[in-house]
């Protein structure tokens, strides 16, 4: 028995880690693939559709491992009050000490939500495995499950499976070991994971550049708009005046005016050609440097003023977030 528990221990240590700690680098299309379902995610929330919201967040986590992801399958998966699966998610982020205080909150508050109303099943394999429960795939070995009834545990080791059942009263814990002889395994290659990176509020995990101190919110790209929108009202001002000019000189030639007249409206004419002409050029630089503003802005969708609300025994709270 005792060598049995600390086999279960040295298992749990080992498969229990939390996201996004693979060595190996995600490939370029499998990158484009999260960040293209983290983007979904994020539209689905702000549709307020949370359970389609929670399914492409944990889809993106899947395809690369993210911490931000997850963080936001939480959120997604309590805003539609489903509280075994939320705080599923949260325990595979228990204890990951790079999350922000925000991040740490929500896994807090999930896993709190969570433990008084179900039996925690904590799953430990001697060598990699995916999880079955009662019928339906699940990609973390700590869940949260019904009490009281009992639910059969499938645990795959490619083409080997293994097979429990579990139950429990609220609120217990319920250790799993499956054990198959290393003869009977195949090379399993290591989970590619995103880069571990201090976020803004919103980002897109996947979309971090490697040039990412260049990156610019997209409040950057509206003021650069704003100013170039000034430049080029000046510049059509001055073009009109001199068009203006233009007119007035021709209408002075045609009506035969005096010399010293005709020099002067040539005067005028010409100084307003060579400010037009100044005018188009710096038009011409704050268009360049509008481009180059938006190839660096932050496009990632952020949702906008997104209500938070958290509803607890002692009443509710509601939180107003907006970012540029």
């Amino acid at each position: 028995m005792f060598p049995r528990a600390l086999a279960l221990a040295a298992a749990l240590a080992t498969t229990a880690l939390p996201p996004g700690r693979a060595e190996a680098q995600a490939t370029a299309s499998t990158r484009a693939e999260a960040a293209a379902s983290y983007d979904r995610g994020v539209r689905a929330f702000r549709e307020r559709d949370w359970a389609t919201s929670a399914r492409w967040f944990e889809q993106a986590n899947q395809l690369v491992p993210s911490t931000a992801a997850l963080v936001q399958a939480i959120r997604a998966h309590r805003n539609a009050r489903d509280l075994r699966r939320s705080g599923t998610v949260a325990l595979a982020l228990e204890g990951d000490a790079t999350l922000s205080p925000s991040g740490q909150a929500t896994v807090q508050q999930a896993l709190a939500s969570a433990r008084g109303r179900f039996v925690r099943v904590e799953v430990a394999c001697n060598a990699a495995c995916s999880l079955v429960i009662d019928g339906e795939p699940t990609p973390y070995l700590r869940v949260f499950l019904e009490a009281t009834r009992s639910h059969e545990v499938v645990a795959r080791f490619g083409e080997v499976t293994r097979s429990q059942s579990v139950a429990g009263p609220a609120g217990s814990v319920r250790p799993l070991l499956f054990e198959v002889p290393e003869s009977a395994l195949a090379p399993v290659e290591v989970a590619a994971a995103v880069e571990d990176e201090v976020l803004e509020d919103g980002e897109n995990p996947y979309r971090i550049s490697r040039m990412r101190f260049l990156s610019r919110p997209r409040a950057s790209f509206f003021v650069s708009a704003a100013s170039s929108s000034v430049i080029w009202g000046v510049t059509v001002w001055s073009a009109l005046d001199t068009r203006r000019s233009r007119d007035a000189l021709a209408r002075a030639r045609e009506a035969g005016a005096a010399a010293d007249e005709l020099a002067a409206l040539e005067f005028e004419h010409d100084r307003d050609v060579r400010r037009t002409r100044g005018y188009l050029g710096f038009t011409g630089v704050t268009v360049a440097t509008m481009g180059l503003v938006a190839a660096f802005t932050d496009w990632t969708p952020h949702g906008d003023t997104e209500p938070e609300v958290e509803v607890s025994a002692a009443g509710a709270s509601l939180g107003v977030r907006h970012r540029f």
